[in-house]
């Protein structure tokens, strides 16, 4: 069998950075363990993602369709298919004032949070201070490792799955004539988001329980 545009797939995978070969992302956790890698708050699991729909980066989604479920995958994403090329207008001098106002004092490789924008600081020299507004893997070729496990055609797990990878919200769906109920603790925002999406995905009606 193989995949398809709008097919909900589960993989699995392992993704480095070309030029380096460090692991920056994966989904198998003996190699989690072998490699020593620990984040605070990641669980190392099977993804479940729509093709087609930006579920992950935009070489990774279309290298995915028309491939056999059960095979393993070696994808090489340039910049422009993966976190982008580097842009130097994301480079921008803020006044180093603006951080000691809240007490704190920037120091190269710290990241904040500047108007609603993760920087990274780059250095600071006297009353400046440079922050790279860029992906810290953008301009950078990655290499990911993708086994094909399943296509999932359940369509209530299909809903489940959803919600677990986009909103981190556990739910449970029934199906009941032409519509598929869903109850769990959703905020309104995600509700609205959700059911626009879902409705479009599964040509099925979406209602929400308490």
């Amino acid at each position: 069998m193989k995949t398809k545009k709008d097919d909900f797939v589960e993989i699995d995978f392992v993704a480095r950075v070309k030029d380096t070969n460090e692991i920056f992302d994966l989904t198998r956790e003996e190699i989690a363990k072998k490699e020593k890698i620990s984040k605070r708050g990641m669980t190392f699991k099977p993804w479940v993602v729509c093709l087609g729909h930006g579920d992950v980066l935009p070489g990774l989604d279309k290298g995915l369709v028309d491939k056999e479920v059960g095979k393993e995958y070696n994808f090489v994403l340039k910049p422009e298919e993966g976190f982008g090329l580097r842009s130097k207008e994301l480079l921008q001098l803020v006044n180093t004032e603006k951080f000691r106002k809240n007490e704190v004092m920037p120091v190269p490789g710290m990241q904040f949070n500047v108007d609603n924008m993760i920087g990274t600081v780059k250095s600071v020299s006297g009353s400046r201070t440079l922050i790279d507004f860029n992906h810290p893997l953008a301009g950078k070729e990655l290499v990911y490792d993708v086994r094909i496990n399943k296509i999932i055609e359940n369509e209530e797990e299909k809903v489940k799955e959803f919600f677990d990878f986009h909103f981190h919200v556990s739910v449970e769906v029934e199906k009941k004539e032409d519509k598929l109920v869903v109850k769990g603790k959703i905020q309104e925002p995600v509700k609205k988001i959700a059911k626009e999406i879902l409705e479009r995905l599964l040509k099925k009606k979406i209602e929400y329980v308490m």
